[in-house]
């Protein structure tokens, strides 16, 4: 069931903006209005302004497009009411469970939320529960690798930013091929299943590992899916994105992807 407009924390109704009906657009002004790009998904959300440099400005390189996107997109995601947040996260989480690149996975990678993230814990308990090899991300250097975990509190600490990964006093790390499905969170998505995430590179790098057949599931706010993501060359996409108003299976992206101006 789809879920209200999601509310700003301390927001009234008057705050949410009503958005096009079948795309994300630039506002009068030239800013980016950060609605959904999928005319399946709802048709009221709050709006996301850009500033400068412009999104789409050529003299602005990627990763000061990709740099401005986040700082507005995130600032947004962090105003969502955690109540709504909440409520929007369990729904997200029934969604997934009951998607069929699920059906058969018995190795999956999953992450420990932090922040205004959609929290998937309790697909990750439920995927325990039902001896599913839970596979969690840790920071190794510029990359991440990823280890099973057989309980969330017992296995996990804190690792860099505070964010639970698999203890390495106890870790055995695998190699990413071994797993047959993958859930990522992120800053923004949009209807190509590009994906913009915090900056490091680090979930690139690491879908990149992934065998090729692996199916890969964004999950997200609606409120984070855009028309349009600046795109490089190493970005990789997500082949199904979930949010609260369902699931998407992007389109194939046309779109040029630039080079050399990855964030790493």
């Amino acid at each position: 069931m789809a879920l209200a407009a999601p509310p700003h924390a301390g927001a009234t109704n008057s705050h949410v903006a009503r958005c096009p009906s079948r795309h994300a657009s630039m506002a009068g002004d030239g800013r980016l209005a950060a609605c959904v790009a999928w005319p399946a998904f709802h048709r009221r959300c709050p709006r996301a302004s850009v500033s400068e440099p412009h999104p789409t400005d050529p003299a602005a390189t990627l990763a000061e497009r990709k740099t401005t996107l986040r700082r507005e997109l995130l600032a947004i995601r962090a105003q969502l009411d955690p109540a709504w947040r909440a409520g929007a996260s369990a729904t997200i989480v029934a969604t997934v469970a009951a998607l069929p690149e699920l059906a058969d996975a018995r190795a999956a990678l999953g992450y420990a939320a932090t922040g205004s993230e959609v929290n998937i814990d309790a697909l990750l308990r439920t995927w325990l529960v039902n001896h599913v090899a839970l596979h969690l991300p840790f920071v190794a250097g510029d990359d991440l690798g990823v280890a099973p975990v057989g309980d969330l509190d017992a296995d996990c600490v804190p690792g860099w930013g505070g964010v639970r990964e698999p203890d390495p006093q106890r870790r055995r790390p695998v190699d990413p091929s071994v797993l047959d499905v993958a859930i990522v969170p992120g800053v923004a998505f949009d209807g190509h299943g590009h994906r913009l995430g915090y900056g490091g590179g680090h979930f690139d790098r690491l879908l990149a590992r992934l065998a090729p057949s692996t199916p890969v599931i964004g999950v997200a706010f609606a409120t984070q899916v855009v028309e349009q993501l600046p795109v490089g060359e190493h970005d990789q996409s997500v082949r199904v994105l979930v949010t609260e108003q369902g699931p998407q299976r992007p389109a194939e992206s046309g779109l040029p992807r630039q080079r050399g101006d990855h964030e790493r």
